[in-house]
């Protein structure tokens, strides 16, 4: 049974994907409400009632892929081995499947919308901040962290710009961070390593 709450959610995911696909077709200057509202196939209060302007939207769409990597994340936790790395890890292997599904684009849309305005930026870079100062705290080194989460960024960039690697070199690309994650938890543990045991 659908409630009030799963209709506004689905409305609210629909509108954003809308968004992403003005974009992807007609450019970022042709990114208007009222373009977003048609496609979506909801009326301009409707849209306004989740998005209170153009940049409200555009700051939910440059959040979105993030927090779909994030909540995948959370999944992948538990069958993790435990360590220092372990949430960072799941955010890698968390990566790797939603690159895989190649829903990438929606990063490039809203990369592209954000461009005129750097400040739109400022939620993903505060956020950023947030996952170094909490994979830190879980014992890994803070330059280490920045330089995994440059990594991943990197590929979530060049997968939005179609001009990635192949599967099979992300693959690679993926266990290559995996492992460096792996070795830095041994560095770190000497005696236990990264625990060897899910919860």
């Amino acid at each position: 049974m659908t409630t009030p709450e799963t209709s506004a959610q689905n409305s609210y995911e629909s509108i954003l994907a809308a968004a992403e696909e003005v974009v992807r077709e007609s450019g970022a200057v042709h990114l208007t409400l009222d373009a977003v509202a048609a496609r979506a196939g909801v009326s301009k209060g409707g849209l306004l009632y989740h998005f209170r302007n153009k940049e409200a939207l555009i700051r939910a769409m440059l959040t979105r892929m993030p927090m779909t990597v994030l909540d995948h994340a959370k999944d992948i936790v538990p069958t993790l081995p435990q360590g220092p790395g372990r949430d960072l890890r799941s955010a890698i292997l968390a990566t790797r499947d939603v690159l895989a599904t190649g829903k990438m684009q929606g990063l490039s849309s809203s990369l592209l919308a954000a461009a005129y305005d750097p400040s739109l930026f400022a939620p993903i870079r505060d956020q950023r901040y947030e996952f170094i100062e909490k994979y830190s705290a879980q014992g890994l080194p803070k330059p280490f962290i920045n330089a995994i989460l440059l990594a991943i960024e990197g590929l979530w960039i060049m997968e939005s710009l179609s001009i990635a690697t192949d599967a099979r070199e992300r693959e690679e690309v993926i266990a290559q961070l995996v492992g460096m994650v792996e070795a830095e938890e041994r560095r770190l543990t000497p005696t236990g390593g990264s625990g060897g045991q899910h919860e």
